[in-house]
């Protein structure tokens, strides 16, 4: 038995690098997981290397697509019947320059992969933590969120919003059963640094 037996968890890019190892924790935990990604072949690619027995589920998924993250959600409720933990994992950025060179092409995809999939996502599950009264939301931000850095405005930024974003709803629905926290990792040695 373990610590998250009967519980579903689902982890937006959950592929790769933090979101994979989140997944797998959960799963010799007793979760059932979902993890989503752009790229189907990779993210089949993942359920198999996880080896979870049928408890896990590939989601194909474009973070900054509000349809794709609450696709990824209804068929998490669809596939298992619920959602007891969200950790909004997916997240970058590109492009990065200078302000002053900046171009809104990549301030908007740096928003919408890290913070409004995050705001999307959550939304979503609470549509079903909300009527269970329980639920967990960990939203992976990074420690640029809590300083200033120059040449990487767009993730600071959007960063400092998810941090904000986290506060919020952790007090708007923490009497309700459902805690959202935000971690703050420094680097880690991905595929994505």
């Amino acid at each position: 038995m373990g610590e998250l037996d009967g519980r579903v968890a689902v982890i937006s890019g959950g592929t790769r690098g933090i979101g994979r190892a989140i997944a797998e924790a959960y799963l010799r935990d007793g979760a059932k997981v979902v993890v989503s990604g752009r790229d189907q072949a990779k993210g089949e690619g993942a359920i198999a290397e996880m080896n979870a027995g049928g408890n896990a589920h590939f989601v194909q998924a474009d973070s900054a697509v509000r349809e794709d993250c609450e696709r990824l959600i209804a068929e998490t409720v669809e596939q298992y019947g619920r959602i007891d933990i969200l950790v909004n994992n997916a997240g970058g950025s590109k492009d990065n320059a200078p302000v002053a060179q900046l171009t809104d092409e990549a301030m908007d995809w740096a928003l919408k992969v890290n913070l409004w999939s995050t705001f999307w996502c959550s939304r979503a599950a609470l549509q079903h933590m909300i009527p269970q009264q329980w639920g967990r939301i960990i939203n992976i931000s990074s420690t640029e969120g809590k300083v200033g850095k120059p040449g990487i405005a767009i993730y600071v930024t959007a960063k400092h919003a998810v941090n904000g974003l986290t506060k919020s709803m952790a007090q708007e629905v923490g009497t309700l059963g459902i805690t959202v926290n935000a971690l703050c990792p420094g680097a880690i040695e991905t595929d994505m640094m």
